[in-house]
């Protein structure tokens, strides 16, 4: 098949991102089939080397590029022009492609339906979409999306993007329970979660002192790292917490911060504020895809934080599975179907979210019982190499695309 790709945010291995799709695509293209991806520019590294005739291509996924400047520090109505100026252009980009079998587009944002859609009903190729976060769901939760009219719009294009569809991949139970609520055919909707990439995250190279602080290095503490997006959503309060009643029981923990969004600058005034910055807790920048296996290997647990909202507890967290890949065990803050692996399998603990020093102490006990540590990565190993193996779940992936291509010839 040659497969249209659409995915606002895709992000090379050399940038600072998810690489779901990156590693998806590349996989489509080693069993045979040949991919286009239709992309902004946001997520690729500053130094990346755009060709001057628009013919991009990484491991032999044929890149569209729209130049759309797109970041985790703007502001709600920033994102929105972004997402409309990301449609035109997609939509553009899309028709230029004279041939195509099947058309799949990833969530979020939801708008990335709406060229999707053009290019399937022009072309009559059917479409698949992926919806990697239940919006607007999630933005209303958070307040995020106040207007009435514009919770309405929201609403009623998300409805109508799983109606359009031909084939709807859900990355968790509980985004497929939700689907399926708005009056969506089960037999519809696939789960196929983030997954486990051994490749990338079972390296032995050494960390790169230009990230890691000497004074982490050459600690004997424990680290608990955070690597991930300083959004609203993530809370990362909640360990500028933790650290602050860590350092006052006189418990010896080090936690590492690293990722960029739009509270840094407030989580950053906060650790100055409490008194923990670079005492035990320190604030790194995001650094690309290809080094954060290096970061994990320093690392004793990783952390997920969010909010403690309902409607994060169907989210599939990529750090919750990079933290698997790595072989290290996870620790969160919220309850939904990540929090059922962890206690079905032991691969780490769930902290509770609003008492504070009982998750410290929590913490600090795990951090302590090497027996439990050492099962806990174990079982993340289990994991990684089973359930979660990404090029187990790409096998499914491409049984259910070439599935949709044989029923539409």
């Amino acid at each position: 098949m040659h497969i249209l790709y659409l995915h606002q945010y895709f992000c090379p291995p050399g940038g600072s991102g998810g690489t779901r799709s990156f590693e998806i695509a590349r996989r489509l293209v080693r069993n045979g089939h040949s991919v286009t991806m239709v992309t902004s520019s946001a997520f690729f590294p500053p130094n990346y080397k755009f060709s001057k005739n628009g013919k991009d291509s990484i491991e032999g996924i044929d890149l569209l590029i729209a130049r759309v400047k797109y970041n985790n520090s703007m502001s709600f109505n920033r994102r929105i022009y972004a997402f409309l100026e990301f449609i035109l252009k997609a939509t553009f980009l899309t028709l230029k492609i004279k041939k195509t079998d099947l058309v799949y587009a990833t969530s979020t944002p939801l708008t990335i339906i709406i060229p999707a859609f053009i290019v399937s009903r022009v072309r009559k190729k059917p479409l698949v979409f992926e919806i990697r976060d239940l919006w607007p769901e999630l933005p209303i939760a958070i307040g995020a999306i106040k207007n009435p009219l514009l919770k309405i719009l929201t609403r009623y294009l998300e409805k109508w993007s799983y109606l359009s569809s031909d084939k709807i991949i859900a990355l968790s139970p509980g985004m497929k329970r939700t689907i399926v609520n708005q009056g969506i055919k089960k037999d519809k909707i696939s789960v196929i979660p983030n997954g486990c990439d051994l490749d990338l995250f079972r390296t032995k190279k050494n960390i790169k002192k230009q990230f890691i602080q000497k004074e982490i290095l050459i600690s004997s503490n424990p680290i608990v790292l955070y690597a991930g997006t300083f959004g609203t959503i993530n809370n990362i309060s909640y360990i500028i917490d933790l650290a602050y009643e860590s350092l006052k029981l006189g418990y010896r923990i080090n936690f590492i911060l690293c990722g960029d969004g739009t509270e840094k600058n407030r989580i950053l005034e906060r650790a100055k504020k409490l008194n923990v910055l670079e005492k035990n807790l320190w604030i790194i920048d995001s650094v690309p895809k290809s080094y954060i296996p290096q970061i994990f290997n320093i690392a004793t647990v990783s952390m997920s934080v969010f909010q403690n909202i309902t409607e994060m507890e169907n989210n599939s967290a990529n750090k919750f599975f990079d933290t698997l890949a790595s072989g290290k065990p996870i620790v969160i803050n919220y309850r939904g179907w990540q929090a059922q692996i962890i206690e079905q399998s032991g691969v780490g603990i769930i902290l509770p979210y609003e008492n504070k020093i009982k998750a410290v102490n929590n913490l600090n006990n795990f951090l302590k019982d090497k027996r439990r540590i050492n099962y806990a990565s174990v079982q993340a190993d289990v994991l990684s190499k089973g359930k979660f193996n990404r090029e187990r779940q790409i096998k499914k992936l491409i049984s259910i695309l070439e599935d949709i291509h044989k029923k539409k010839i």
